[in-house]
């Protein structure tokens, strides 16, 4: 046998620059991710080579390119029933691959994301890395006030760590699925504007668990016409 240690040197003061005191986490670095793979590459070079999915979605006669930030939300699509050939990962890059989605012409787009990501879009962020732009918690409030969350409430969602803690107070009040639903109306609405009215954009918006939270009329037409599982 073997007695294996794993370590990130500096990983104590590494994690100070990072969300992880935010969220908790401390005395070190956390690794996340899927793979386990980095791919040291510039920013540009990786929203490039992001761009050759759309293309084989297209050439393999997809009718609706489903954009998912990773490999979570494609199990996610997977599970709902759309073809594997027409999930294409985004990364952050939301609005780039909007852009590039539409100079091929494409049919139709539906984003398919957790809250976090999603609610960034309703706030017209299309480059969510939380360095670039990050009012979640207070998107959130706003959109819990107008269907309405009390004061004490929006003040609990603003001081939540994460959208996952914040939709709790949010549920808490009953409010879960009108919230929902008008942010993914708001993505919908925000994603087309973008591409100035040139591809038809859903949202769908869901959780870790995969369980889906909000669904706009785009999203929905396209569930039906496609043989989705949109199903509450």
């Amino acid at each position: 046998g073997a007695r294996v240690t794993i370590s990130i040197p500096a990983g104590i003061e590494l994690a100070k620059k990072t969300l992880n005191p935010v969220l908790g986490i401390e005395g070190g670095i956390s690794v996340i991710g899927t793979t386990g793979v980095l791919r040291p590459m510039s920013e540009e070079a990786f929203k490039d080579s992001l761009v050759p999915q759309i293309d084989v979605a297209l050439a393999s006669g997809a009718p609706v390119l489903v954009f998912v930030p990773g490999k979570i939300g494609e199990r996610i699509a997977l599970r709902l029933g759309m073809p594997q050939e027409s999930i294409i990962e985004t990364s952050n890059f939301i609005g780039f691959m909007l852009e590039r989605a539409a100079e091929r012409a494409a049919q139709g787009v539906l984003i398919l994301g957790h809250t976090g990501k999603l609610v960034k879009i309703a706030a017209g962020v299309f480059h969510t890395h939380n360095r670039v732009a990050d009012a979640r918690l207070e998107t959130l409030a706003a959109y819990a006030a107008a269907e309405g969350l009390g004061q004490a409430g929006v003040r609990a969602v603003l001081a939540a760590n994460t959208t996952e803690d914040a939709m709790e107070v949010i549920a808490s009040a009953g409010l879960m699925a009108r919230v929902c639903a008008a942010i993914a109306e708001r993505v919908h609405m925000r994603a087309e504007r973008y591409l100035f009215g040139k591809v038809p954009v859903g949202a769908l918006m869901v959780n870790f668990a995969g369980d889906i939270l909000g669904t706009d009329a785009q999203a929905q037409s396209f569930a039906r016409t496609y043989g989705w599982r949109l199903e509450q």
